[in-house]
């Protein structure tokens, strides 16, 4: 039996609102046809996990509920003290954030770009990040 051997290892950061996650998903597409031996993975809120179901170019969605750039569970303006706080405390001690940390992801993108997703990819130690630096 021959093991598949994984290129690379993708992390894709999309917590905001469904239209968001819907507009991200060709980019899931292009990685795994470019990358057909990579392994693909999204981070969304729980709300926007069923839009997910049985994509067949991801090969696992987790929930990642940020306190941040989104209607469902961002108490404070966006760039408010309140958020800026709450979204560092969310990357240092979140048990969401410890997870994504363990996968060993070669490479990751937070298409917004915020500053909390950068937060979120130098905690993980992710090689490859692509949004803010």
């Amino acid at each position: 039996m021959k093991i598949k051997k994984v290129e690379k290892n993708f992390f894709v950061l999309r917590n905001n609102d469904l239209g968001d996650v819907l507009v991200a998903t060709p980019l899931l597409k292009g990685l795994k046809t470019a990358f057909p031996n990579s392994k693909v993975s999204i981070g969304v809120g729980d709300w926007a996990m069923p839009l997910l179901e049985n994509n067949p170019y991801l090969d696992e969605v987790i929930s990642f509920n940020a306190p941040w750039h989104n209607k469902q569970n961002c108490r404070f303006p966006a760039n408010s003290p309140k958020t800026f706080w709450e979204g560092l405390r969310y990357v240092l001690i979140s048990k969401e954030s410890r997870y994504i940390s363990s996968r060993m992801f070669t490479h990751a993108i937070d298409i917004l770009g915020s500053r909390q997703g950068s937060w979120l990819m130098r905690r993980a130690r992710i090689p490859n990040r692509f949004g803010v630096k």
